[in-house]
């Protein structure tokens, strides 16, 4: 069948524009023949270049992180794909009016990039239709029906025929696509339609990716200022423990240098050997060690609580550290009649801790057992491992500690009633204190109370051979 030249010039117009430019226009030198596999051939070749531009536009989202560079690059490439005269991007406020985000133009004196544009119509009819996916197609604005404002508002900007797409975030409106032809009507073909709104669906992504980056960079200015704001705080936390410090113990300090003094004045005037005196001045030394450890204690228990002070780990061999904490109270306990023991099991591991809260808690604990241990009892302080944890013990015999109290012990100022008060005086933190300790430690402690016998066991989760940590077992 043969085709004439008009029948191919009809053909032609139904065509993209993008490839009726890649067509001549049928003459008498060109046979049907010849002018169909050039249509044929200009079509297959857009299909390409169409496919080529869209992925183009796809592996520059993925791999640039600059919104504004992904939309210049994408209507530069779409206006001259199109070969229409303008291809921008209006980005919307919240009010509706919005500005030229960005933009591609065949004249550079009609530029319109960075104007705001206040569309009196747009609010009212358009914004809606847009939200819904809608599109407008604009071949001629003057056979369009648009509004008389409408119609003044694209003249102002020299276009006569448009193509806009909405582009959406989290279903509300953030921008139109729009592909402009300034001077002259144009007939948009259903294939550019479909690939700005192919376009439009990229875009999309890349807005979200934007948004999520500048969530993240957002995020990244909240914690740098909460780090400056939680080290701020930490520096006047640390400034005023230290003023606290001071200012506690300085006072306790000159009470003692001044009960010093006065002791050795009195016996250099002679009056040492009245008989109330060194009664007093023994009460006088006492009271200023108690209300000094009193203040330590306090402000170890602070300290604790700020968990200001770095954990500084350090393998222990207990089979040789332990009997020279021990050792000391030794003397003590037989001063006073009691039986002190020390137990250490053979396959004890090395014990990663910090050694200087540990010894601070057996101290405390071996105190305690000295003083409340009648004459005649034991103190026992043993150690081994369980399949997780290493286990250090002390106990003491003679005394037994209610049920209802040992829920209490480790409260701070907690003292066990007792018929003389005076008989064990103490700060009444010793025990608060070294449960802190024991928790800052990774350790758990515990008390146990029956048969006129109190054990208090502190447990430590320790490293095996395979360098896997145990863990504390809190019903062992």
């Amino acid at each position: 069948m043969s085709i004439n030249s008009s029948e191919s010039t009809v053909e032609l117009t139904q065509l993209p524009s993008a490839v009726r430019r890649r067509v001549p226009n049928p003459d008498k030198k060109n046979s049907s023949h010849q002018f169909i596999p050039r249509i044929h051939d200009s079509v297959v070749q857009y299909q390409t270049q169409r496919e080529s531009l869209l992925e183009a536009i796809a592996q520059r989202i993925c791999q640039c992180d600059d919104l504004n560079t992904i939309l210049n690059e994408t209507v530069r490439e779409l206006r001259r794909f199109l070969g229409c005269d303008r291809v921008l991007i209006y980005q919307l406020e919240s009010n509706m009016s919005g500005i030229i985000a960005v933009e591609a133009s065949v004249t550079a004196s009609s530029s319109l990039l960075g104007k705001t544009i206040a569309d009196p119509c747009f609010a009212e009819k358009y914004a809606e239709r847009y939200k819904r996916r809608c599109i407008q197609v604009i071949e001629d604005i003057y056979a369009a029906g648009l509004a008389p404002c409408y119609i003044d508002l694209l003249k102002s900007i020299e276009v006569r025929a448009n193509i806009v797409v909405p582009i959406l975030f989290k279903q509300q409106l953030w921008g139109l696509l729009t592909a402009q032809q300034s001077y002259k009507p144009r007939q948009w073909h259903q294939t550019e339609i479909d690939l700005l709104k192919q376009v439009t669906t990229h875009l999309e992504i890349a807005v979200q990716q934007a948004q999520l980056q500048q969530q993240v960079k957002n995020l990244q200015v909240q914690l740098e200022v909460q780090k400056q704001e939680s080290e701020k705080l930490e520096r006047l936390k640390q400034e005023f423990l230290r003023t606290l410090s001071h200012e506690l113990k300085t006072p306790i300090t000159s009470i003692h240098l001044a009960v010093q003094t006065m002791e050795s004045v009195l016996k250099q005037e002679g009056l040492h050997e009245v008989e109330m005196i060194p009664q007093l001045l023994h009460i006088l030394h006492k009271e200023c060690r108690r209300e000094s450890k009193l203040i330590n204690d306090l402000l170890s228990l602070t300290y604790l609580e700020a968990e200001i002070d770095p954990l500084t780990l350090i393998p222990i061999d207990l089979q040789s550290w332990l009997p020279a904490i021990v050792e000391p109270f030794r003397e003590l306990a037989s001063c006073q009649q009691q039986q002190l023991t020390l137990n250490i099991a053979n396959d004890i591991p090395l014990l990663e801790t910090e050694i200087a809260d540990l010894e601070r808690i057996l101290t405390e604990l071996l105190n305690n057992a000295c003083k409340f241990t009648p004459a005649g009892g034991t103190i026992i302080v043993s150690t081994f491992k369980t399949a997780d944890t290493v286990v250090l013990s002390v106990s003491n015999s003679g005394v037994e500690i209610a049920a209802i109290q040992q829920l209490k012990i480790f409260d701070p100022f907690y003292r066990i009633p007792n018929n003389d008060p005076w008989k064990y005086s103490g700060t009444g933190l010793g025990l608060a204190l070294v449960q802190k300790l024991a928790k800052h430690m990774g350790a758990l402690i515990d008390v146990e109370s029956t048969s006129h016998k109190t054990t208090f066991t502190l447990r430590f989760p320790y490293y095996d051979e395979r360098g896997i940590p145990g863990k504390v077992n809190f019903n062992s």
